[in-house]
């Protein structure tokens, strides 16, 4: 495989996952101020976005039109729900966008229509 190919192949999957570390980040806001029981739950429940992510990773990994599709529609629904918020969506839906596309042209490059 061309490092082009590889580069191509790779990235989309390792954005994807650094993505979801990212956002795993913002789970860590629920410790603030409380102990580890009590900050528990709620924890866990801002751990649901990164945890989206990772597991659209995983279905994206096979099959990149799907992953595609679906990082592109949670960069829209998020631009939704946060009322178009520009510095909010440039910092969720962006990085979201991008690895979108990202997975499109890798699936276009190894998999796309063939003439």
């Amino acid at each position: 495989m061309a490092k082009a190919d590889s580069l191509i192949l790779w990235t989309p999957r390792v954005a994807a996952m650094a993505l979801s570390v990212f956002l795993a980040l913002f789970a860590l806001d629920a410790f603030s101020g409380k102990g580890l029981v009590e900050a528990l739950p709620a924890f866990v429940i801002h751990l649901a976005p990164a945890l989206l992510v990772l597991a659209m990773v995983a279905a994206a990994w096979r099959f990149p039109l799907v992953g595609a599709g679906a990082f592109l529609v949670l960069a829209l629904g998020y631009a939704v729900m946060v009322r178009w918020r520009l510095d909010w969506i440039a910092v969720i839906s962006g990085p979201l966008a991008l690895v979108g596309l990202l997975f499109l042209v890798s699936w276009h490059r190894f998999h796309g229509l063939r003439a």
